[in-house]
């Protein structure tokens, strides 16, 4: 079965997107410094943002699961789709808190998974800037995922001092920008 997001994704369309993404990520750090520290707390636990990314990205999960393979537990993908299922919708119930960061996570880890497919068997060394990146956001979401209240130590650390935010912000959009240039070089 051929994953629908791969049939549009090509490694310079990966590298831009995930570069801009850095970029967008970098800028509200960037321009509204500690003034951004309200907004980043209430997305921490928002019920809107947990229903959307993790909503979302169980959705694609079960879509994935649906559609395994024969040596990947395809035999049991109905019951499996239906575990995750129950497990998805017990967990506005029951797993509430932070349950935003591990949507976050979740949407993340997904797309990570296409960024990296797009990436694959390519021998372009002017890649590895955008894999090392990717796998540095997948080490993170992996940790937040399973601990997610260390993103609200994060934000508490981040915003305690006055540049922190700011230089948090000037390294994601130069990252961003280098990743964004690597692109031009396939």
């Amino acid at each position: 079965m051929v994953n629908v997001f791969n049939l549009f994704m090509s490694l310079t369309f990966a590298t831009l997107s995930f570069g801009i993404f850095l970029c967008l990520l970098g800028l509200p750090f960037l321009w509204k410094g500690q003034g951004f520290s309200s907004v980043y707390f209430k997305a921490l636990r928002s019920p809107l943002l947990a229903g959307l990314f993790f909503g979302g990205g169980g959705l694609w999960f079960l879509w994935h699961v649906l559609h395994l393979g024969k040596a990947d537990y395809g035999d049991y993908r109905g019951l499996l789709t239906i575990l995750f299922g129950m497990l998805i919708v017990g967990s506005f119930f029951w797993v509430r808190d932070f349950l935003a960061v591990r949507g976050m996570c979740l949407v993340y880890l997904l797309c990570a998974a296409v960024l990296l497919d797009a990436a694959y068997a390519k021998p372009v060394d002017a890649k590895l800037l955008f894999v090392t990146c990717v796998y540095a956001g997948i080490f993170i979401a992996v940790y937040w995922a399973a601990v997610p209240y260390k993103a609200r130590n994060f934000g508490e650390w981040l915003f305690a001092a006055a540049c922190r935010a700011r230089v948090l912000g000037a390294v994601l959009l130069g990252l961003g920008g280098a990743v964004c240039a690597t692109a031009l070089m396939y």
